[in-house]
């Protein structure tokens, strides 16, 4: 599990770095790496993954599992990763600064995606574990 739980602060720091160049290089150039806002994004980040990557560094693992599927489900895959896929198919390059961004976007959200989906899978397996074995 704490394989899982160090690879969700890769995902976040990957989402958070994201976003934080997209807002450099709005405010400097006028134009994002996406069309989303970079704030919206850092922030959505921040508090929903964020904290239940949080929960998961506390052994809550019932909590964790739950929160996890939530995150995989409704926040990367529908939140994260599709929209950037229709933004794509809707207008092609002209909401991405490149073929980079879009693919380092949706990219970020699918692999989150799939890390909280695994998550969730072991937290509920652990989620009558004492908060000592966690770190195996």
């Amino acid at each position: 599990m704490k394989t899982l739980l160090i690879l969700q602060l890769l995902y976040l720091a990957f989402a958070l770095g994201y976003n934080v160049v997209s807002y450099a290089l709005l405010q400097s150039t006028g134009t994002g790496l996406a069309q989303t806002s970079p704030v919206l994004g850092f922030v959505a980040v921040s508090l929903i993954p964020g904290l239940c990557t949080l929960i998961g560094w506390t052994g809550r693992m019932q909590i964790h599992a739950i929160y996890a599927l939530f995150v995989s489900i409704v926040f990367c895959f529908i939140g994260g990763t599709l929209p950037h896929v229709w933004a794509f198919i809707a207008g092609g390059l002209s909401n991405y600064l490149s073929v980079t961004s879009l693919f380092a976007a949706a990219s970020i959200n699918f692999a989150g995606a799939i890390i909280y989906l695994m998550s969730a899978r072991d937290a509920w397996k652990m989620r009558h574990a004492t908060p000592s074995s966690i770190g195996s």
